[in-house]
């Protein structure tokens, strides 16, 4: 999403489910891009920052009473939760904990950090130097 305060454009993260965000802007490759991103988990609703990213996070194993889980499993059994893709990535914040992606949601208003590609580059330039009254009314943009 673009977002104009005071004449300065950025781009920001669109306030999307992680999954979603994977496929349209990372095309589910290299997603140690979502390092440093901050969203929301579900059930909770709280904010945490992602730190490390699991492939198949579904079928991943864990401790859970001295018996080993699958992550699918224990969202099953905890939170009524049906994962739809068991092979989809998950995420770690701080811990061994893995959160399944399809639970988490982007929190709105963070600046895209990294490098955009050139494509958005052009993108950001023309809309930067366009009338201020154009930038104002237009659309989000999302990276």
């Amino acid at each position: 999403m673009t977002f104009d305060y005071l004449g300065e454009t950025a781009a920001c993260y669109k306030p999307i489910d992680l999954i979603n965000y994977a496929m349209e802007a990372l095309g589910l490759r290299d997603l140690r891009h979502l390092k440093g991103v901050v969203v929301y988990v579900k059930p909770i609703y709280r904010k945490k920052i992602i730190k490390d990213v699991v492939v198949e996070a579904g079928l991943q194993e864990s401790p859970i009473d001295g018996q080993p889980i699958t992550v699918a499993a224990h969202y099953m059994a905890s939170h009524k939760i049906v994962i739809d893709d068991p092979k989809a990535f998950g995420i770690k914040f701080s811990g061994d904990a893995i959160f399944w992606a399809e639970v988490c949601n982007i929190v709105e208003g963070q600046r895209y950090k990294r490098k955009p590609s050139p494509e958005d580059t052009t993108m950001f330039t023309q809309q930067s130097i366009s009338k201020p009254a154009d930038r104002m009314g237009a659309s989000g943009y999302a990276v």
